[in-house]
């Protein structure tokens, strides 16, 4: 979310007493296939790494899912995936 948005973001929840908080999480796109968000959940559980929570969308006629996860480790789940992008010569990698 751009500063500008999340400051008013912030500002709207806390006029309203909503409570709320921020964090980083794992933005994934990929393309739409039975199984991937287990392959993903997989591909994180085997290099030991826990999910808090996930979430997966795909919009009406598009061909990718959009996936969200929280994790305890931002970094580590972030090497999982950029390790597999470092090998292809792809700027994304088929999971």
């Amino acid at each position: 979310m751009k500063s500008g948005l999340a400051a008013e973001a912030r500002k709207a929840f806390r006029d309203l007493n909503i409570e709320f908080w921020e964090e980083e999480v794992l933005l994934l796109r990929a393309p739409h296939q039975p199984g991937l968000f287990a392959t993903v959940l997989g591909r994180l559980a085997e290099a030991g790494l826990n999910v808090k929570d996930g979430y997966a969308s795909v919009r009406s006629g598009q061909e990718d899912v959009l996936m969200v996860f929280s994790v305890y480790d931002i970094e580590g789940s972030l090497s999982v995936f950029s390790t597999a992008l470092n090998k292809s010569s792809e700027k994304s990698v088929r999971l």
